[in-house]
């Protein structure tokens, strides 16, 4: 059991799996709004870390009438020039970190040819995944965060709309057959994405290894979103003024986007009392989607 930002007590997700939609969505909202009040503190830590390791400074801030209230002894001195060591120390760090590649030796269980064979096309399979989802990019990206901000985050997602075609398809289309429209037209595969870490909601837990669920935000377009899930045009067909406020990182600085909405993933993995896990797609005031948990094992 944990607590919302009115200090009222919020009961485990287990509790409100089985009932209603609008019962879900109501704990949904108090967990997100409760996480997110009290990761307000962290989020402006981070982004003071951020302006430093980009050599900015809070002087760089600083409006006219704070200027004018200063002495003109303070005036009159010469402004000190900054050179960003930490960015440099970071980027050593990270250099250090990522100079030595993840390695993976496929061996065969025994000496025939052909096992040997299969190995090196494995291994051959691995490093071109390798190169397709660019991690050697998205691993330097991940310590950079982790060296600026503290914390860093990589989930794999699977994405349906990517991979070989599906043989079905295939089938179809040599066949000249209309190919249904709900159907997927290629297998699907795993996707790699570093997340900012204000934009993941641990539960609160004295241990990381004892957090059950998180949730995320992606800022996505409304079209988009309408596209994507039919149950989003019960409530957003009637928005025209639909904006989320971004932080830009390039200007440290709060921009509005025209018509896009921040649509929330919550992850519960599987657990004694939630054997199945639980993933929900939602906006504030619908359920999206709803699945068991991405993953097989008893993790995120």
């Amino acid at each position: 059991m944990s607590f919302d930002s009115r200090g009222d007590s919020v009961e485990s997700y287990f509790l409100v799996d089985s009932m209603r939609e609008e019962d879900k969505l109501e704990w949904l909202n108090r967990v997100k709004d409760s996480l997110l009040d009290e990761s307000q503190a962290r989020t402006e830590a981070q982004r003071k870390y951020l302006k430093a390791y980009m050599g900015l400074d809070s002087t760089d801030e600083m409006i006219r009438s704070d200027y004018r209230d200063i002495d003109s002894h303070r005036r009159r001195r010469i402004n000190k020039f900054r050179i960003p060591h930490l960015h440099d120390i970071v980027e050593t760090k990270v250099s250090q970190m990522t100079r030595l590649k993840p390695d993976v030796e496929v061996l065969p269980t025994n000496d025939e040819f052909t096992d040997r064979g299969a190995a090196k096309v494995a291994k051959a399979v691995i490093g071109q995944i390798f190169e397709q989802q660019q991690l050697d990019h998205k691993l330097i990206e991940m310590h950079r965060h982790k060296g600026i901000l503290g914390e860093s985050y990589m989930f794999i997602d699977f994405n349906p709309n990517v991979g070989d075609l599906h043989p079905d398809y295939v089938a179809a289309k040599e066949a000249g057959i209309e190919y249904p429209k709900d159907l997927p037209k290629r297998l699907g595969d795993v996707e790699y994405t570093v997340e900012l870490p204000w934009r993941v909601l641990l539960q609160r837990k004295e241990k990381m290894q004892d957090v059950e669920y998180y949730l995320r935000y992606k800022i996505m377009p409304k079209d988009e979103i309408l596209a994507k899930y039919k149950k989003a045009g019960q409530v957003m067909e009637g928005i025209d003024d639909s904006g989320e406020m971004v932080f830009d990182i390039s200007s440290m600085e709060e921009t509005f986007l025209e018509d896009h909405v921040a649509v929330w993933e919550f992850c519960h993995k599987r657990t004694e009392q939630l054997p199945d896990g639980k993933r929900i797609v939602f906006l504030g005031s619908v359920i999206l989607e709803e699945t068991d948990a991405p993953y097989s094992m008893d993790m995120f």
